[in-house]
């Protein structure tokens, strides 16, 4: 691998081209390889290619809103965060490693599963002046899903048109109860209603979704 063995591509020297092997990084969608394949943003960052604010608020963020439901990755120590992802801070990639890992992201989303449900939010309207002239539009969220796999482990799925969000865990402390929540505290919680809607909770608001299915 080219970073394996010269580092990370110089702007400096070959221009734009260079941020391809970073953009694949940002944009990749499966966490553990994402983790696994740091260095590839870690080298930016100690070459001061990228500012700590960046590195932080860009590229970190995603990876920390995934296992906290706080803002930490703004203002904690580097070394605490890296170490709480599990982030791969070598100065190589084990590109073995590396397929390995997507290939089991990969599995768990074609694997069999057991829908708990599927809802979607109600579309916002709302209207805009263009030169003088209101146009109205309206904005439908992205509907979310719930699942288990086949281990009995239950996920939240939001259905991205761009297939960009990877199913996160969820906690079910009451397995009587239909309630899940992302963190063991604070953080959003879902409660699938009697009539099979779904009630999320998150950052002091509360909105109920149809079910789709």
């Amino acid at each position: 691998m080219y970073v394996n063995r010269f580092g990370p591509p110089d702007e400096d020297l070959i221009g734009r081209p260079a941020n391809a092997v970073w953009l694949v990084w940002v944009h990749n969608k499966y966490p553990r390889a994402t983790a696994w394949a740091f260095p590839l943003v870690l080298q930016r960052f100690q070459r001061r290619t990228i500012s700590e604010f960046h590195l932080r608020d860009y590229h970190l963020r995603t990876l920390y809103r995934r296992h906290f439901p706080d803002e930490g990755y703004r203002t904690r120590p580097l070394a605490e965060i890296f170490r709480d992802l599990k982030l791969n801070t070598a100065r190589t990639i084990d590109i073995q490693k590396l397929i390995f890992l997507l290939a089991e992201d990969e599995a768990l989303l074609n694997s069999p599963m057991d829908i708990l449900g599927t809802w979607q939010g109600n579309s916002t309207k709302d209207t805009l002046a263009l030169d003088g002239k209101p146009l109205a539009f309206s904005f439908q969220e992205d509907p979310i899903r719930i699942f288990r796999d086949t281990n009995g482990q239950a996920w939240l799925h939001r259905l991205y048109t761009d297939g960009s969000h990877y199913p996160q865990p969820l906690l079910q402390p009451d397995p009587n109860r239909s309630v899940f929540r992302l963190f063991p505290d604070n953080g959003p919680t879902y409660f699938i209603l009697t009539n099979g809607d779904l009630e999320e909770a998150a950052d002091g608001q509360m909105k109920i979704l149809s079910r789709q299915n």
